[in-house]
């Protein structure tokens, strides 16, 4: 049986773990901002891939490609400035090198991977989202309506909590002076 798995993951390796642009905007960019190079990109060779901060550097994973699986890495990036970022890039055939990032504008980036003597730059433009500062600005108000949700909720849980302690019944001062002064006497 994993003998026929390992031939299925051979020779359908987009098959069974592919992922969708759909997908990728829901797991990693739907309720976070996102700096100018994060989002989905399209190569102009038609390959589509992420990039998404992850602690100080940013990952690209693939999409769809004809030369790479679907979810691969094949970059991973610093940032050297706002709009420049150097780091390693992996070709198709498994081959390493390094990667130059450039931010041309909001929706296009530079690229530049070098593997040995051969270098290659390549033009990439932006799927999504369409524009960065609406995207941060409806995570902003997304936030925002549920913060006011928390707070509603924590403000009808005090209430119920303050009603729930005043409704319990209450003794008056002399009755409880009398209970204490029978304890003590023992009468």
């Amino acid at each position: 049986m994993r003998f026929l798995f390992f031939l299925f993951l051979i020779f359908f390796p987009n098959t069974s773990f592919s992922i969708s642009s759909e997908e990728v905007i829901n797991r990693y960019f739907l309720d976070k901002k996102i700096e100018t190079v994060e989002g989905i990109w399209m190569t102009s060779r038609g390959s589509s891939f992420f990039i998404k901060k992850s602690g100080v550097e940013y990952i690209a994973l693939m999409i769809s490609s004809p030369n790479y699986y679907s979810g691969s890495k094949f970059m991973n990036l610093y940032k050297n400035s706002d709009n420049s970022f150097q780091g390693q890039c992996t070709l198709h055939n498994g081959e390493g090198g390094t990667v130059s990032l450039k931010i041309l504008n909001q929706n296009t980036l530079e690229s530049k991977c070098t593997v040995g003597w051969s270098s290659q730059t390549i033009s990439i433009n932006r799927i999504w989202p369409q524009s960065i500062e609406d995207h941060n600005q409806a995570v902003d108000i997304n936030i925002k309506r549920k913060q006011d949700e928390l707070a509603k909720q924590r403000a009808q849980t005090t209430n119920s909590s303050i009603k729930q302690t005043y409704s319990q019944p209450t003794y008056s001062s002399e009755s409880s002076a009398k209970k204490i002064l029978k304890k003590i006497i023992g009468k």
